[in-house]
């Protein structure tokens, strides 16, 4: 308007013929850079999907692969000979002892655990006249001899080669008779002692 009133500008008609020019390459601007935005969003998300789809495929051909793997590994582990452990050593008076010392401890801890049981449960339940003379009275009386003889020998035999080989052990703990013939003479030693006191208790 300045520009028209000073003589220098364009005729009214033609200004706006300008501006709608104008307008016209703005509105083509923007939406040239619209349609720019969504096909670069349609690439990404359509490169994303291929990209998802082709790590699925891949961790699925891995999975599959691997299940095969393994259930090969697995059959040809079937078809392996077992090696052989105990069946290649001759047996020996050390490891025979070494299990009959822990497994006579076993059974006579259970004994004594069930004992043991009996009162506490007993007490629990309101038995107050439990005790241990009626326990041995019931042993004598409902127990039968043969049986009596076989728990009674379990106990004797098993408690004095648990001693034996306990007090074998301190001297081991001394650093003494440690040589091979030192620990076989040690084990008879604690065999003779077991069959020695085991008779004696069986007999009382």
């Amino acid at each position: 308007m300045m520009l028209s009133r000073l003589g220098l500008g364009l005729p009214k008609t033609s200004a706006t013929a300008a501006i709608r020019i104008g307008n016209r390459n703005i509105n083509s601007a923007l939406f040239s850079q619209s349609v720019r935005a969504n096909t670069f969003n349609a690439i990404k998300l359509q490169s994303g999907r291929y990209f998802s789809h082709s790590r699925y495929l891949q961790n699925t051909t891995k999975s599959s692969k691997d299940e095969q793997d393994n259930s090969l590994l697995v059959k040809q582990r079937g078809n392996r000979p077992i090696s052989p452990h105990l069946t290649i050593y001759q047996p020996q008076l050390t490891w025979y002892l070494s299990t009959c010392h822990r497994i006579s401890l076993v059974f006579m801890g259970f004994g004594f655990y069930l004992i043991t049981i009996l009162f506490g449960a007993a007490g629990l339940l309101g038995f107050s006249d439990f005790n241990s003379n009626k326990l041995i009275d019931w042993y004598h009386t409902k127990i039968s001899t043969p049986t009596k003889w076989a728990i009674k020998g379990s106990f004797a035999y098993l408690f004095t080669l648990h001693y034996g080989l306990a007090i074998r052990h301190l001297v081991w703990d001394m650093a003494k008779e440690l040589s091979l013939k030192g620990v076989y003479r040690t084990g008879y030693g604690a065999m003779a002692f077991a069959a020695l006191a085991g008779t004696y208790l069986l007999s009382l």
